[in-house]
This record gives C-alpha cells, sequence and structure tokens, in this order.
C-alpha cells in the first residue's frame, strides 16, 4: 500500500459538512477541557452568577445533555415549550442541585454565543437546522459518545 492510498479510499465531504466537524471538534475539546474560558461577561450579574460554576469541578453529564437540548430548542424556535419545560421544572432529573442547574443555563448561554458567532463569522451560510446538527456533532464530542445513542 503506498503512502496516499488512504486519500482514495476516503469518501468526499461536502465543504460545509467538512466545517461542521472542525467546529464541532474545537468546541466539544474545550468542552472537554473545563473550565470554560470565558473572553467577557454580559454583566456583573452574568459574572457573579456564573464564576462559581467555572471555579466547580466538570458538571456531570445529564447537565451538558439538558444545555444541549435546551441549545437545540432554542435553535429550533420552541420557546414555548423551553418555558413549559422550566416552568414545570422538568429539568430536575438532570440537575439535581442549584449548582447543576446554574451550570445548565451557563452551559445553554455559552452554546448558543459560540453559535451565533460561527453564524455570524460565516455570513448566515449555515441554516438553522445546520446548527440544530452541529449542536449534535458537538455534543457527540464532548461527551464521547455514539452518534446512534444521541437524538
Amino acid at each position: 500500500m503506498g503512502k496516499w492510498d488512504w486519500l482514495y479510499e476516503r469518501k468526499s465531504q461536502p465543504i460545509k459538512s467538512w466545517v461542521m466537524d472542525e467546529v464541532a471538534a474545537r468546541l466539544g475539546a474545550e468542552l472537554r477541557g473545563w473550565p470554560l474560558v470565558v473572553e467577557s461577561w454580559s454583566s456583573d450579574q452574568d459574572k457573579s452568577r456564573f464564576v462559581p460554576v467555572l471555579e466547580r469541578p466538570r458538571p456531570p453529564e445529564p447537565v451538558f445533555q439538558l444545555a444541549f437540548d435546551l441549545t437545540r430548542w432554542d435553535l429550533e424556535r420552541r420557546f414555548d415549550e423551553i418555558d413549559a419545560y422550566m416552568r414545570g421544572e422538568r429539568w430536575r432529573p438532570r440537575a439535581k442541585t442549584t449548582d447543576d442547574f446554574d451550570a445548565a443555563i451557563f452551559l445553554w448561554r455559552w452554546l448558543t454565543e459560540q453559535l451565533e458567532a460561527f453564524r455570524e463569522a460565516t455570513t448566515g451560510k449555515f441554516t438553522r437546522d445546520e446548527l440544530v446538527e452541529l449542536v449534535t456533532r458537538i455534543e457527540r464530542r464532548a461527551l464521547d459518545v455514539a452518534p446512534s445513542l444521541l437524538h
């Protein structure tokens, strides 16, 4: 087998899919490398609420799963469902403590901000549906989960 034979065996991949894989790999690595780096805070209130989240150990996996779900629903503009989910406290099985809840909210906001920055940097070339798919790819990388076990 020649040095470059592996190239012939690779399937071609559309550029958008390749970019999404690269973004998922980078953001997944950031999420695995807890604590996350925050360049600036939107308010002093957010800073005082979420700095302690970053000072604690990495949240448990269900907290991350909750944040990924909230991010997907947000991108899908399922605001009424998010509202009912939060008001009904259906998040409690995955965020058992106040610290877990704050971590989930922080991760949801962080993911949303990262995706908004990505979409802005790519001048809107990625649809909301593609961003929802990107969230699943990030989740797979961040939690090291087989694709068949995700949504």
